[in-house]
Protein backbone atom coordinates (compact mmCIF):
# COMPACT_ATOMS: atom_id res chain seq x y z
CA UNK A 1 0.00 0.00 0.00
CA UNK A 2 1.26 3.45 -0.88
CA UNK A 3 1.72 5.63 1.98
CA UNK A 4 -1.20 8.36 2.31
CA UNK A 5 -3.64 6.36 -0.13
CA UNK A 6 -7.07 5.95 1.38
CA UNK A 7 -7.83 2.28 2.02
CA UNK A 8 -10.85 0.22 3.76
CA UNK A 9 -10.44 -2.14 6.39
CA UNK A 10 -13.98 -3.70 7.63
CA UNK A 11 -14.43 -4.64 11.54
CA UNK A 12 -17.77 -6.02 12.81
CA UNK A 13 -18.78 -3.95 16.52
CA UNK A 14 -20.57 -6.72 18.94
CA UNK A 15 -21.71 -6.48 22.19
CA UNK A 16 -19.92 -9.93 24.06
CA UNK A 17 -23.41 -11.64 23.79
CA UNK A 18 -23.08 -11.22 20.11
CA UNK A 19 -25.61 -8.68 19.37
CA UNK A 20 -24.35 -5.89 16.52
CA UNK A 21 -23.77 -2.87 17.03
CA UNK A 22 -24.34 0.57 14.79
CA UNK A 23 -22.13 3.67 14.58
CA UNK A 24 -22.92 6.36 12.22
CA UNK A 25 -19.80 8.31 12.37
CA UNK A 26 -16.75 8.47 14.63
CA UNK A 27 -18.05 10.82 17.29
CA UNK A 28 -20.87 8.08 18.41
CA UNK A 29 -18.52 5.44 18.08
CA UNK A 30 -15.94 7.15 20.12
CA UNK A 31 -18.49 8.28 22.49
CA UNK A 32 -19.52 4.45 23.18
CA UNK A 33 -15.99 4.12 24.44
CA UNK A 34 -14.39 2.72 21.07
CA UNK A 35 -11.02 4.06 19.75
CA UNK A 36 -8.19 3.47 17.04
CA UNK A 37 -4.58 4.30 17.43
CA UNK A 38 -1.82 3.44 15.21
CA UNK A 39 1.63 2.19 16.62
CA UNK A 40 4.93 1.29 15.12
CA UNK A 41 6.95 -2.37 15.09
CA UNK A 42 7.19 -1.57 19.35
CA UNK A 43 4.07 -0.64 20.31
CA UNK A 44 4.57 3.09 20.88
CA UNK A 45 1.82 4.95 18.89
CA UNK A 46 2.91 7.00 15.80
CA UNK A 47 3.70 10.54 16.35
CA UNK A 48 1.54 11.37 13.51
CA UNK A 49 -1.88 9.01 13.73
CA UNK A 50 -3.60 9.00 10.20
CA UNK A 51 -6.48 10.22 9.48
CA UNK A 52 -9.45 8.14 9.76
CA UNK A 53 -13.58 7.84 9.57
CA UNK A 54 -16.25 5.19 10.59
CA UNK A 55 -19.43 4.23 8.97
CA UNK A 56 -22.36 1.67 9.14
CA UNK A 57 -21.71 -0.93 6.30
CA UNK A 58 -24.77 -2.96 6.30
CA UNK A 59 -27.49 -1.79 8.71
CA UNK A 60 -28.29 -4.12 12.02
CA UNK A 61 -25.54 -6.16 10.86
CA UNK A 62 -22.41 -4.82 12.88
CA UNK A 63 -20.45 -4.50 10.07
CA UNK A 64 -18.82 -1.11 9.63
CA UNK A 65 -16.46 0.62 7.22
CA UNK A 66 -12.86 2.25 8.82
CA UNK A 67 -11.13 4.47 6.43
CA UNK A 68 -7.65 5.68 7.32
CA UNK A 69 -4.88 7.09 5.25
CA UNK A 70 -1.62 4.63 5.06
CA UNK A 71 1.01 5.53 7.31
CA UNK A 72 4.74 5.11 6.36
CA UNK A 73 6.80 2.69 7.55
CA UNK A 74 4.88 -1.02 9.43
CA UNK A 75 2.82 0.41 11.77
CA UNK A 76 -0.21 -1.71 13.21
CA UNK A 77 -3.82 -0.83 14.04
CA UNK A 78 -5.03 -1.16 17.60
CA UNK A 79 -8.52 -0.73 18.61
CA UNK A 80 -9.63 0.46 21.75
CA UNK A 81 -12.79 -1.80 22.91
CA UNK A 82 -15.01 -0.74 26.14
CA UNK A 83 -15.71 -3.84 28.39
CA UNK A 84 -18.78 -5.12 27.19
CA UNK A 85 -18.18 -5.32 24.05
CA UNK A 86 -16.29 -8.16 21.30
CA UNK A 87 -12.60 -7.65 20.59
CA UNK A 88 -11.68 -6.33 17.22
CA UNK A 89 -8.90 -8.12 15.79
CA UNK A 90 -6.03 -5.68 15.20
CA UNK A 91 -4.47 -5.32 11.45
CA UNK A 92 -0.89 -4.54 10.00
CA UNK A 93 0.28 -2.50 7.45
CA UNK A 94 3.28 -0.94 5.27
CA UNK A 95 3.27 2.03 4.08
CA UNK A 96 5.24 1.82 1.08
CA UNK A 97 6.77 4.72 -1.78
CA UNK A 98 5.27 2.72 -4.88
CA UNK A 99 3.26 -0.61 -5.05
CA UNK A 100 3.02 -3.00 -7.84
CA UNK A 101 0.86 -0.52 -9.75
CA UNK A 102 2.70 2.23 -9.09
CA UNK A 103 5.89 0.34 -10.31
CA UNK A 104 3.76 -1.51 -12.97
CA UNK A 105 2.84 2.34 -14.14
CA UNK A 106 6.24 3.55 -14.14
CA UNK A 107 7.52 0.58 -16.50
CA UNK A 108 5.18 0.97 -18.64
CA UNK A 109 5.55 5.10 -19.06
CA UNK A 110 9.20 5.02 -19.86
CA UNK A 111 9.24 1.74 -21.73
CA UNK A 112 5.94 0.91 -23.28
CA UNK A 113 4.76 -2.78 -23.54
CA UNK A 114 6.67 -5.13 -22.61
CA UNK A 115 8.19 -3.04 -20.39
CA UNK A 116 12.02 -4.22 -20.79
CA UNK A 117 14.15 -1.80 -22.61
CA UNK A 118 16.82 -4.46 -23.46
CA UNK A 119 18.86 -5.89 -26.04
CA UNK A 120 17.91 -9.55 -25.60
CA UNK A 121 16.30 -11.50 -27.73
CA UNK A 122 12.64 -12.46 -26.51
CA UNK A 123 11.92 -16.58 -28.08
CA UNK A 124 9.90 -16.76 -30.93
CA UNK A 125 9.22 -20.30 -30.67
CA UNK A 126 10.06 -22.41 -33.53
CA UNK A 127 8.28 -22.69 -37.33
CA UNK A 128 8.75 -25.88 -39.41
CA UNK A 129 10.88 -25.48 -42.98
CA UNK A 130 8.70 -24.38 -45.78
CA UNK A 131 5.79 -22.76 -43.63
CA UNK A 132 4.13 -19.83 -43.59
CA UNK A 133 4.75 -17.80 -40.80
CA UNK A 134 3.09 -14.47 -38.33
CA UNK A 135 4.63 -13.93 -35.48
CA UNK A 136 0.86 -12.22 -33.79
CA UNK A 137 0.63 -8.82 -32.77
CA UNK A 138 3.72 -7.69 -31.30
CA UNK A 139 4.65 -4.29 -29.44
CA UNK A 140 7.49 -1.78 -29.79
CA UNK A 141 8.88 -0.29 -25.98
CA UNK A 142 8.31 3.19 -25.50
CA UNK A 143 11.69 4.00 -24.22
CA UNK A 144 12.72 3.28 -27.46
CA UNK A 145 11.45 6.20 -28.95
CA UNK A 146 11.44 8.26 -25.65
CA UNK A 147 15.36 8.57 -25.60
CA UNK A 148 15.53 10.04 -29.13
CA UNK A 149 12.26 12.58 -28.53
CA UNK A 150 9.52 10.67 -30.14
CA UNK A 151 6.41 8.59 -28.74
CA UNK A 152 3.87 5.98 -30.08
CA UNK A 153 1.84 8.70 -31.71
CA UNK A 154 4.78 9.45 -34.21
CA UNK A 155 4.78 6.23 -35.58
CA UNK A 156 1.05 7.38 -37.65
CA UNK A 157 3.49 8.45 -40.41
CA UNK A 158 7.14 9.42 -41.62
CA UNK A 159 8.58 5.71 -39.91
CA UNK A 160 9.27 2.37 -42.13
CA UNK A 161 9.54 -0.70 -40.04
CA UNK A 162 11.73 -3.76 -41.73
CA UNK A 163 12.80 -7.15 -40.23
CA UNK A 164 15.72 -9.46 -40.83
CA UNK A 165 17.38 -12.06 -40.23
CA UNK A 166 21.12 -13.70 -39.43
CA UNK A 167 22.40 -16.99 -38.03
CA UNK A 168 26.13 -15.54 -37.40
CA UNK A 169 27.17 -12.44 -37.56
CA UNK A 170 28.98 -13.10 -40.58
CA UNK A 171 26.50 -14.28 -43.00
CA UNK A 172 23.92 -12.52 -45.32
CA UNK A 173 21.19 -11.15 -43.87
CA UNK A 174 17.43 -12.91 -45.07
CA UNK A 175 14.86 -10.16 -45.50
CA UNK A 176 13.82 -11.22 -49.32
CA UNK A 177 9.51 -11.59 -48.23
CA UNK A 178 9.99 -11.25 -44.50
CA UNK A 179 6.97 -8.33 -43.93
CA UNK A 180 7.12 -6.66 -40.87
CA UNK A 181 4.30 -3.99 -40.76
CA UNK A 182 2.52 -1.08 -37.76
CA UNK A 183 -0.39 -2.40 -36.62
CA UNK A 184 -4.00 -0.45 -36.96
CA UNK A 185 -3.02 0.90 -32.73
CA UNK A 186 0.67 1.47 -33.39
CA UNK A 187 0.22 5.25 -32.63
CA UNK A 188 -1.42 4.40 -29.32
CA UNK A 189 0.96 1.06 -28.58
CA UNK A 190 3.19 0.87 -30.82
CA UNK A 191 1.96 -2.84 -32.38
CA UNK A 192 3.68 -4.35 -35.18
CA UNK A 193 3.64 -8.23 -37.06
CA UNK A 194 5.90 -9.87 -39.07
CA UNK A 195 5.36 -12.46 -41.33
CA UNK A 196 5.85 -14.17 -44.76
CA UNK A 197 4.10 -16.01 -46.91
CA UNK A 198 6.62 -17.85 -48.46
CA UNK A 199 9.13 -19.44 -46.48
CA UNK A 200 12.60 -17.85 -46.88
CA UNK A 201 14.99 -19.81 -49.01
CA UNK A 202 18.05 -18.55 -46.89
CA UNK A 203 16.64 -20.08 -44.21
CA UNK A 204 16.26 -23.54 -45.55
CA UNK A 205 18.11 -26.46 -43.60
CA UNK A 206 20.87 -28.51 -45.00
CA UNK A 207 19.47 -32.00 -45.96
CA UNK A 208 21.24 -33.00 -42.91
CA UNK A 209 19.87 -30.56 -39.92
CA UNK A 210 16.90 -31.43 -37.71
CA UNK A 211 16.94 -27.41 -36.81
CA UNK A 212 19.13 -24.37 -36.85
CA UNK A 213 18.63 -21.15 -34.99
CA UNK A 214 18.32 -17.43 -36.50
CA UNK A 215 18.06 -14.05 -34.78
CA UNK A 216 15.91 -11.14 -36.01
CA UNK A 217 15.88 -7.71 -35.67
CA UNK A 218 13.04 -5.36 -35.95
CA UNK A 219 13.89 -1.92 -37.12
CA UNK A 220 12.28 1.52 -37.41
CA UNK A 221 13.49 4.50 -39.61
CA UNK A 222 12.66 7.74 -39.46
CA UNK A 223 11.79 8.66 -43.20
CA UNK A 224 12.79 12.45 -43.08
CA UNK A 225 15.81 12.24 -41.09
CA UNK A 226 19.07 9.60 -40.51
CA UNK A 227 16.85 8.54 -37.05
CA UNK A 228 17.21 4.08 -37.15
CA UNK A 229 16.57 2.11 -34.06
CA UNK A 230 16.70 -1.21 -33.57
CA UNK A 231 13.35 -1.44 -31.26
CA UNK A 232 12.72 -5.39 -30.97
CA UNK A 233 14.80 -8.53 -31.38
CA UNK A 234 14.15 -11.87 -31.39
CA UNK A 235 15.46 -16.00 -31.74
CA UNK A 236 13.36 -17.97 -34.12
CA UNK A 237 14.15 -21.99 -34.53
CA UNK A 238 13.29 -23.14 -37.60
CA UNK A 239 13.00 -27.38 -37.56
CA UNK A 240 13.08 -29.32 -40.02
CA UNK A 241 10.23 -30.75 -41.90
CA UNK A 242 8.08 -33.96 -41.55
CA UNK A 243 5.40 -33.83 -44.07
CA UNK A 244 7.26 -32.42 -47.64
CA UNK A 245 3.80 -32.33 -49.77
CA UNK A 246 3.75 -29.19 -51.84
Amino acid sequence: MITGDTVVKLVKLETLAGRPLSYSDKTAFQAAGFDLSWRDSSGAALSSQPTWTIAEEVSGTGWHRVAYTVPAGISYARPTVPAWAADIPRWGIEGQTYDEDAIAGLQLTAQGIPAVNSAVDSDLGAVVMGDSFNTGTLYIPLGKLTKLGYGYADLASGWTITAGLKDAPENTMVNSGVTAAFGATAATDGAFTVSWTTFPTGMNLTSTEKSHDWYMDVQLKRTTSSTIVTSNRYSLRVVWQRDTTT
